[in-house]
Parts: C-alpha cells; structure tokens; sequence
C-alpha cells in the first residue's frame, strides 16, 4: 500500500512541477538552468512529439538531483512514503514521454491500460482542445493561455479528481497573491 500511495504522491509532485512550468516559469529567465526548462517546455507545447528527439536519460536528468534528496530523506527518517514518493518523482517525464510515444514495450502497455502509468489519451486534453485542435499556448507575461488541466504526468487517476475541484485554478489564484 505504500508503494501505490508513494506512486500517487509522486504523480502529484509531477503536476505541481508541471503546473509550475506551464504557468510560472513562462518568461522567467533568471539563469541558464530555468531558461532551458522554459525553452523545452514552450517547445514541448508547440510539438508535443519534439521530446521524443531527446534521449530518455534527458528526459529524467532531473533524477541527479531527486534521487540523492530521496535517499537522505531516507536516511534521516522521513516516512517511507515520502521518499518513495521522491524517488518516483524521477519518472515523471519518462512516463510522460511514452504518452507521446507510439512504439513501446507491453508491459509499459500494459500500465498504461490500467491507468498506472499515463495515457495518452488521458493526456490528450492537455494538449488539445475539446475540438481536437491543438491547444494555443499564447505567451503573456507569468501565463500561458489555455493550459488548465491535466497536469500530473504519471498516471490516469489523479487528473481527474483535481481538475474536477478546480484544483489548478485554486493553486493559481493562490500563486498570483
């Protein structure tokens, strides 16, 4: 049970970094490390498929500094579901790069059939209005238009929920004060 709490826990960290890429980071350009998220991910949301032309390691560098946080978190003592939750955290665009990705194994297949890992029509209308047309992400100063749901990466069951209790709105507004 923890591990499957961990699992949800890390889907959600996702949506928050996701969140936060889509409507925080736009603009911000303060270093080289924060611009290049900018850049791929305004790219990201021009060609959803232009990160499948990155390497799957550079879809999870961010693990360099995720994992050493999960094991010393480990180490003094957190709860097993917080460092888990971390070290899933890890995945997350890995995960995400196989909704956008039509060739994959059958047991990644099969993950994504039960909803433990994303898929892709699950992750569709975040890129895609209810229309089919892909979505205009117009860039304003601290705010990409149209981007509202479907935040968290990792599976199908979260989305949902948070979406349906305006969640992304609320975290906005509070962002905003």
């Amino acid at each position: 049970m923890t591990i499957l709490l961990a699992w949800i826990l890390a889907d959600f960290i996702s949506g928050i970094v996701h969140w936060y890429e889509d409507k925080i980071l736009v603009g911000f350009q303060r270093n080289r490390f924060l611009d290049q998220i900018r850049k791929d991910n305004e790219l990201h949301h021009e060609k959803p498929g232009a990160m499948l032309q990155l390497s799957a390691f550079q879809n999870i560098e961010t693990s360099l500094i995720a994992i050493p946080i999960a094991f010393a978190l480990w180490v003094f003592g957190a709860p097993d579901v917080v460092s888990l939750a971390v070290f899933f955290s890890t995945f997350g665009n890995l995960i995400h790069r196989w909704t956008h990705q039509r060739r994959l194994i059958w047991p990644i297949r099969a993950l994504k059939m039960i909803g433990l890992f994303q898929s892709k029509d699950h992750h569709w209308a975040h890129h895609h209005d209810a229309h089919g047309s892909m979505k205009s992400f117009v860039i304003r100063p601290n705010k990409k238009e149209e981007a509202t749901e479907r935040y968290c990466v990792m599976t199908d069951w979260l989305n949902p929920i948070l979406d349906r209790v305006g969640f992304w709105d609320i975290l906005e507004k509070a962002a905003k004060r």
